[in-house]
């Protein structure tokens, strides 16, 4: 469900850029954003941004058209909810002025916006074809072959016998009787390619969303005393607790890149990239032991070589050894929740995760500048906006040939 072509998600990201300024919490690259949304969203969705946090006559604007008159039109009401002489007006006027002011200075800014784009176009950052990644996905089972899953679906469930998409939808190919005992249990693998997300709801009904460039391995079902999955790449988990008797809980192990997380019942992140000097393993709730591990084999355990991470907290694991350090979660989870957002990150990271999600290719020219770079970006924006956002800090460069992103100082 959209309105007119903007996914809701997008749009509950907006409304809460919205709120925060109307709060004055919001940072300046997300003030550019929303900006940039008032500068060129439609009637309908500037209503359905605006209009939850105004009194309702406000919802009832009159259909405009042009981005210019809308402004201009717009704006001529405001003044007129501010400069209302009647009595019940004055009352009006207290009543709306805060949000007045806010619509006005919004649009002001929006003018800024507009007349920028009225500029010649800068050639350096023509992206039109260089669009978000989406649903798109392969699963395979017992090493078959790899089926490729609706891009119109976001994920799959396990249901009985067979493998369904969320609506109920089945997989066809892929019946596994998996309420069969006799049944021998089946290895499967979900993997995305570079630009690509899906989401699985695993046979203990765990939820697991996969981000680009990943794979997840685990079985059509969850026998003995724990469940094992195994992960390349970044995934977020939200893991339910699951009893093996009246006292014992199951746990629930992550093996991946030289780890293995341990949880009973928990919400975490893990990023564990070929392509990425460090592992980040990060706890949004619960409690989680992180183990190191030689291979990709929990009986590869290093013995004492663990930290066991709170809510908050994110292992780190490097060529050195297992630390752990306090962290805001946000940034590192943000993707699952349709963002991009920088946490004080060098340039070269930031542009290894742009290339993942936009499925592009990264060329530097001379040095790689050496500042760190922070603020948030919606991931259903083509990649120029990514870009832009970089390039306002005025420390890096970039131009933009086919699939390729070239970047300088």
């Amino acid at each position: 469900m959209s309105i007119k072509g903007y996914p809701l998600e997008r749009l509950e990201h907006i409304k809460q850029l919205y709120r925060q300024y109307l709060a004055k919490t919001i940072s300046d690259a997300d003030k550019r954003q929303l900006m940039d949304f008032f500068a060129t969203g439609t009637d309908a969705e500037l209503q359905e941004v605006i209009g939850p946090l105004l009194p309702a006559e406000v919802d009832n604007l009159e259909d405009l058209s042009a981005y210019d008159d809308r402004t201009e039109r717009i704006l001529e009401r405001v003044r007129h909810w501010t400069t209302a002489e009647e009595p019940v007006a004055h009352r009006r006027k207290r009543l709306w002025l805060p949000y007045a002011a806010a619509v006005a200075a919004i649009l002001a800014v929006g003018w800024f916006f507009l007349d920028n784009r009225q500029r010649p176009t800068d050639n350096r950052l023509v992206d039109t074809e260089i669009l978000p990644g989406g649903n798109r996905a392969t699963l395979s089972v017992a090493g078959g072959p790899a089926l490729l899953l609706d891009s119109t679906q976001s994920g799959i469930i396990f249901a009985g016998e067979r493998v369904m998409y969320g609506n109920s939808q089945p997989i066809e190919g892929l019946i596994l009787h998996n309420d069969n005992f006799d049944d021998a249990v089946k290895p499967l693998t979900l993997a995305t390619p570079k630009g690509g997300t899906y989401q699985v709801t695993l046979p203990d009904g765990s939820r697991v969303w996969l981000n680009a460039a990943s794979a997840l391995t685990y079985p059509s079902r969850f026998e003995g005393n724990e469940r094992v999955v195994e992960l390349v790449g970044e995934a977020y988990f939200e893991v339910n607790r699951r009893k093996v008797d009246e006292s014992t809980f199951q746990p629930f192990k992550v093996i991946s890149k030289g780890q293995s997380v341990e949880v009973l019942g928990t919400q975490f992140n893990i990023s564990a990239y070929a392509d990425e000097k460090e592992t980040r393993t990060t706890l949004v709730e619960g409690s989680v032991r992180l183990s190191l591990a030689r291979e990709l084999s929990e009986a590869s355990l290093v013995p004492d070589k663990q930290v066991v991470l709170a809510p908050g907290e994110q292992g780190i694991l490097t060529p050195e050894g297992l630390s752990k350090q306090h962290v805001d979660t946000e940034p590192y989870t943000a993707w699952k929740n349709g963002r991009i957002s920088f946490n004080d990150q060098p340039i070269d990271a930031i542009m290894r995760g742009v290339a993942r999600w936009y499925d592009v290719d990264v060329v530097y020219e001379g040095e790689l500048p050496e500042d760190k770079f922070g603020g948030t970006v919606s991931r259903f924006d083509n990649v120029s906006s990514v870009l832009r956002t970089l390039e306002l800090t005025g420390r890096v460069r970039f131009r933009v040939e086919g699939r390729t992103i070239y970047v300088s100082k």
